[in-house]
């Protein structure tokens, strides 16, 4: 089914395939070209796209292969962890229906081919996910090995930690996954495991720091003491938050280009559906509500911060920079979409239903 997926999303990748755009696109690809040059800012600290992508161009040159691969890579990679959470939540028709969903979505298809970090973000999030979610499960069910169970634990930490070195802002949902893990009641020692692996790669932030600008805190120096993505957002003339007093929710429709009438309902039915999934299935749904409600709630409160006064913390004028909650989201709006109105037709069958027998017959004879 993968490699189906991946061939379809290859052939939608090409259909829709732009020219590198002269902007961050291009910037990351000169920077990954020669490491050496890479300066102090917000975008020279994404070591987990830049690093991979100089290897790639070591390996095949300046060419459109190494431009191209990583964009393929995240927009594959997003549709195939979208189809992979519906299916582990739901059945293999929603991950489908989910993971179709997104592949046509207009704004998706508009980002399809830049070379960003936002999509492969949201890949590896998708992937440790899925990887908590099976680890979690051989736990519960005791058909794992507890080696087998701790080198799962950690494989999803790294992911987690090497999806922060590729984009910063992964570290919103840290907090919630951990919580999600406490509510499954997940033993301390796969905790250690998940926080080693993301310790291992979160690491490599401090080893390159060190080895790069001869100290390994220059990310914390350079963009929390100097606050270069507030100054880097404020330079944006097209951000309309000081002027409109607009929630974050209707910004996203009007700025993301997300228009489509169909696609704004459903983008609401997903917000109800998590509320709903937190209120009646917290535990069964755990790690699916606590990336997507998080995500959500978290972008929508930085994003209306500014109309209120406050200080603009993250840019989120664009529909890419909240693909971080797309996967869960998309999942949600398909499970709801395909199994809502089967589960509305069973519980009013259920209600037209003489009520049960609740005594045994008498005996005859």
């Amino acid at each position: 089914m993968l490699v189906v997926i991946w061939a379809i999303c290859l052939a939608i990748f090409l259909r829709f395939m732009e020219p590198p755009a002269m902007s961050d696109q291009i910037g990351y690809f000169l920077d990954a070209d020669d490491p050496s040059s890479i300066g102090i800012g917000v975008r020279d600290f994404r070591i987990g796209l830049l690093l991979p992508l100089n290897v790639l161009m070591r390996l095949f040159g300046y060419s459109e292969l190494s431009y191209y691969f990583f964009p393929f890579l995240a927009f594959a990679g997003t549709t195939s962890v979208i189809f992979g959470l519906g299916r582990a939540y739901f059945s293999t028709f929603t991950g489908l229906f989910a993971a179709f969903l997104f592949a046509v979505t207009p704004a998706v298809l508009g980002d399809v081919s830049h070379l960003l970090p936002d999509y492969f973000t949201a890949t590896l999030v998708g992937a440790a996910v899925l990887v908590l979610i099976h680890a979690t499960r051989g736990m519960s069910a005791g058909t794992r090995s507890t080696n087998r169970l701790t080198a799962l634990f950690a494989l999803a930490g790294m992911l987690l930690g090497l999806s922060y070195l590729v984009r910063e802002f992964a570290v919103l949902v840290y907090p919630m996954i951990g919580l999600a893990m406490l509510l499954l009641r997940v033993r301390f020692r796969y905790f250690a495991a998940l926080g080693a692996g993301a310790l291992f790669f979160l690491g490599l932030e401090f080893i390159w720091g060190a080895l790069h600008y001869g100290d390994p805190f220059t990310r914390l120096r350079y963009v929390v003491f100097t606050r270069q993505e507030v100054v880097a957002a404020m330079d944006f003339a097209d951000v309309p938050y000081e002027t409109e007093f607009w929630p974050a929710l209707w910004q996203f429709f009007d700025r993301g280009s997300v228009n489509f009438p169909i696609l704004s309902w459903l983008f609401i039915l997903g917000l109800l559906s998590f509320v709903w999934l937190a209120i009646r299935a917290t535990r069964r749904y755990a790690y699916l509500v606590a990336w997507g409600l998080t995500s959500w709630i978290l972008l929508s409160v930085i994003a209306v911060i500014p109309t209120l006064g406050g200080d603009l913390i993250l840019r989120l004028h664009k529909f890419r920079y909240w693909v971080l909650g797309l996967p869960p989201l998309y999942v949600v709006i398909a499970a709801s979409v395909w199994l809502g109105p089967q589960a509305l037709m069973r519980l009013l069958v259920d209600r037209r239903m003489p009520a049960r027998i609740t005594t045994p017959p008498a005996e005859v004879g």
